[in-house]
């Protein structure tokens, strides 16, 4: 009954609210003009010993920044890391660190930097940068399009989201590009940011370095809803979202060559979305979220599938199921601009146990190219990886995994070994071994002086680049994961970059731009708020493979 009266209450505030097309082309614009302004005012920063990097804003003409606060291994004192784009890695100079509103006040010795101003108050529709870990250099920033929940009270220094994909610490901008604010905890209603204004009011040395607040640009673009505490907390979309959403769905073509491929019986992943490739029944999805026994639901009705190929390449799979006259896909080999708006169908009802089909939107922007074989940041940046995870205990460091085909796994070293010292270097903690790879070269030989079973030998480990699966959020202290991700998320040709947030399941859709053109194909959900898509180019070569070898049907 409960679900029944939400679901209820969210349809009344959706239907209060009216998005039109000129709304959408309003917000349309102020995206494209941020995604043009974002690379100019951002940096990609890190931690000392760290793997994880995020998007800090630069504040002001002397190199200040707003990053979200990184803690230090184990507590010990360690420096914030600016990623330059030539590889170059520079210490920042920590002027504050609040942990509980989790962000940090850096400094720049670095010349050119354009600092964004500064805002007062928030719009009801906002930008959230910092959605997803940055992998590359050569990647663009990222933001999403959040709404709030509902109008702030008149004196409220704090604001509500509607988008648990934004992580802690990630910065707010109105559509005009000012920053607003920070996102400083989650509560029971989703992420909250807290202004700019409250964190100057609350720390004396933050008003001295931070530019005067200025008033952000009004939009002509709907406001959020006057809602009680109690309705705040049981709402977890916007009607704001709702009512953008069902406007999206009109650049959606109909029927839409979409379908729903369920997995029958006990799979990992309970379904997939499939696009059609062909009027007789063969339908393209991601191949490694399947299993062997196949359904398709189609046009309100259930068709036994049949597995006809996969593709490693590419991770597709070609899917037959007895049909004729289906609508197919019309793929277009346009590439948006960054910041350019773009939209998924979404086939499954999550909020029915029945696990039932109904389309509705997802929404996001594209973000950029990603190159088959692109570095990632730690290999460009030449960061050493002793090729093991250590475990902290009271009297030094053990071994608790080593990376399968490293160095350190053909050296001899095992699991439960206790670090003594590299190159007669003392290393008692997690800190001291990070500090002392930052001083070598990928390449460089060492030579890991470990104690086992009472004695001790050494090993000659050769220093590489972390090898990083894409981590499976960008973010920390959530109550609960934002998206589940692709139990593939790499390596893959090379694709489209987004942020619509996509579970596992979700992938296998089309993806639209603003003018309902199928630009791409959604091959993996990385992370909250990142999404890799195949371009058409790539998916029709692989369709040719897939035929190819494709048994009878």
């Amino acid at each position: 009954m409960k679900v029944l009266v939400l679901l209820t209450a969210l349809s009344s505030l959706a239907s209060a609210v009216t998005w039109t097309d000129q709304h959408t082309r309003t917000l349309d614009e102020r995206s494209l003009a941020f995604s043009q302004q974002l690379p100019k005012s951002t940096v990609i920063i890190g931690r000392l010993g760290r793997a994880d990097t995020r998007t800090a804003i630069v504040i002001s003409t002397e190199g200040h920044l707003i990053s979200p606060f990184l803690g230090s291994i184990d507590g010990e004192p360690a420096p914030y890391l600016l990623y330059h784009p030539d590889g170059r890695r520079e210490e920042l100079t920590t002027i504050i660190e609040k942990d509980k509103l989790n962000f940090a006040l850096l400094k720049t010795e670095s010349p050119g930097l354009a600092p964004v101003p500064l805002s007062e108050r928030s719009d009801d529709t906002v930008f959230v940068t910092g959605c997803a870990p940055i992998t590359k250099l050569d990647e663009q920033a990222h933001f999403q399009v959040c709404h709030l929940l509902a109008q702030p009270a008149e004196d409220s220094k704090v604001f509500s989201l509607d988008l648990q994909t934004v992580g802690l610490g990630d910065a707010v901008f109105n559509l005009d590009g000012s920053l607003t604010g920070i996102i400083s905890k989650y509560t029971n209603s989703g992420p909250q940011a807290t202004l700019l204004s409250r964190i100057i009011e609350k720390d004396a040395k933050l008003s001295e370095v931070l530019p005067e607040l200025v008033k952000s640009s009004p939009t002509q673009l709907p406001k959020a809803p006057s809602l009680t505490k109690d309705e705040l907390k049981e709402l977890e979309q916007s009607a704001l979202r709702l009512a953008r959403e069902k406007e999206a769905l009109k650049i959606f073509p109909s029927p839409l060559p979409s379908v729903l491929i369920f997995n029958v019986n006990k799979q990992l992943t309970h379904s997939v979305i499939g696009t059609i490739v062909d009027g007789n029944g063969l339908i393209l999805t991601k191949a490694s979220e399947l299993g062997p026994n196949l359904t398709v639901r189609y046009n309100g009705k259930t068709h036994p599938a049949v597995l006809l190929s996969t593709d490693e390449k590419s991770d597709l799979a070609l899917v037959g199921i007895e049909a004729s006259d289906m609508p197919v896909i019309q793929w277009h080999q346009d590439i948006p601009s960054s910041g350019s708006p773009l939209a998924s169908p979404k086939l499954l009802k999550e909020t029915s146990s029945e696990m039932l089909a109904e389309k509705s939107a997802l929404l996001g922007n594209f973000i950029g190219i990603q190159k088959s074989g692109t570095p990632t940041i730690h290999q460009t940046s030449s960061v050493t990886s002793l090729g093991v995870v250590t475990e902290q205990l009271e009297n030094g460091l053990k071994i608790s995994a080593i990376r399968s085909k490293s160095s350190a796994s053909r050296s001899g070293l095992t699991v439960g070994d206790a670090i003594v010292n590299i190159d007669k270097t003392k290393i008692p903690t997690r800190s001291t071994l990070a500090n002392f790879l930052n001083r070598k070269a990928v390449g460089d030989e060492v030579q890991v002086n470990i104690s086992r079973g009472g004695s001790t030998q050494t090993f000659a480990v050769t220093l590489e680049s972390p090898d990083l699966m894409p981590p499976t959020t960008g973010i920390s202290a959530n109550s609960s994961i934002p998206v589940i991700p692709s139990v593939r998320r790499s390596p893959f040709p090379d694709c489209l970059v987004h942020t619509i947030s996509l579970n596992a399941w979700d992938c296998g859709s089309p993806l639209y731009d603003q003018n309902g053109k199928a630009i791409g194909l959604n091959i993996a959900s990385v992370s909250a708020g990142k999404t890799l898509a195949l371009t058409p180019r790539e998916i029709r070569t692989a369709l040719e493979r897939l035929l190819t070898n494709s048994r009878q049907f």
